[in-house]
């Protein structure tokens, strides 16, 4: 079930509501780790709504601020004036052009800290990810920290209900000769989860390379309740891995948490029957859109199970597509001889 992910446009669709900003990277984050900024040179990569820079001055004390800014905003200077004041505004120095020609200016060919709202649609879908490989690889001092520098992806089976069409909600149909499908990007409440999430893919940004962006990984979903599920949702959280290993997840899409403007991407798929003793097992993947610089495809699919056919597995077909099936690990109930 392979489908093409849409998005609206970058800055809406992307960046985080003011308030999650405020209260999970410049409040709690920035205020508990002064240390980590004072007197660095930071790197603000996309920029956005400012207020990571804006913070990082007036809670990280730091030196200086490097904005390389994406979307619609167009007179930076004035903008910082008006919230910092001109002397602060003077600290924050904006880069122009493709980041390939941009040479450091100041006196600092690198950087202490790459701060980045990064993270796009199932992490990677119009996102900053690969421009902030190259200012990692480029610009960052060895040793330097990227904030957030860890995101994790999951998928979860859901029961959906279609409800009238939102002006934010983007649709995309795949269909040939055996199946249909269809995305839809769309607020999941926690009530319309049927199975556990699964970890389909974790990113450290100190690791990471292009190529993640393409990967298959196999999920196995432990249902909650009996019952059915039509569709599944896909959502990741985002956090900081410190030098000593320890993880502060500083929010998360996951339809159990508090709500954000990032909305699930949900995966349409036939109506199915569950247990709570099943396990749905299949494949969840990402690769790039040839046709999109930021563009991203998703694909689905649930084990065929030839493999996995033994005395404790039992393998059911969704009706309308032989190819598509789920693997039940269930117990089978062996019939009392008369």
């Amino acid at each position: 079930m392979a489908q093409a992910l849409t998005t609206t446009s970058f800055c809406d669709s992307c960046k985080l509501d003011t308030r999650l900003l405020n209260e999970h990277y410049c409040v709690a984050f920035i205020k508990k780790n002064v240390g980590l900024f004072r007197n660095k040179v930071v790197l603000d990569l996309g920029c956005r709504s400012g207020y990571l820079t804006i913070y990082a001055i007036e809670y990280g004390q730091v030196e200086k601020v490097f904005v390389w800014g994406v979307g619609a905003m167009t007179n930076m200077a004035s903008y910082f004036e008006a919230l910092l004041g001109k002397e602060k505004e003077k600290r924050i120095l904006q880069l122009e052009g493709a980041l390939d020609d941009i040479i450091l200016p100041g006196g600092h060919p690198r950087v202490d800290i790459i701060l980045s709202e990064w993270i796009g649609s199932c992490v990677f879908g119009d996102s900053l990810f690969k421009e902030l490989i190259y200012a990692r690889d480029n610009w960052l001092v060895p040793g330097g920290i990227i904030i957030p520098n860890l995101a994790n992806l999951y998928i979860a089976g859901i029961s959906y209900n279609p409800i009238p069409a939102k002006s934010n909600i983007s649709q995309v149909e795949f269909s040939n000769e055996e199946q249909h499908c269809t995305l839809l990007e769309e607020q999941v409440k926690k009530e319309q989860l049927m199975t556990e999430e699964f970890l389909v893919n974790s990113v450290n940004m100190h690791t990471a390379k292009v190529s993640d962006i393409d990967f298959e990984a196999e999920f196995k979903l432990k249902p909650l309740r009996d019952g059915q599920f039509n569709a599944f949702a896909v959502f990741y959280n985002v956090g900081f891995i410190d030098a000593n290993g320890r993880t502060d997840i500083l929010f998360s899409t996951s339809p159990k948490a508090i709500k954000t403007n990032m909305e699930q991407v949900i995966l349409l798929t036939e109506k199915t029957e569950i247990k709570r003793k099943m396990t749905i097992t299949g494949y969840f993947g990402i690769k790039p859109n040839e046709m999109e610089y930021r563009g991203v495809e998703l694909s689905v699919r649930l084990s065929d199970g030839e493999d996995k056919a033994d005395d404790d597995v039992e393998i059911i077909e969704q009706e309308g597509n032989e190819n598509d099936v789920i693997v039940l690990d269930e117990d089978d109930d062996d019939d009392d001889d008369d």
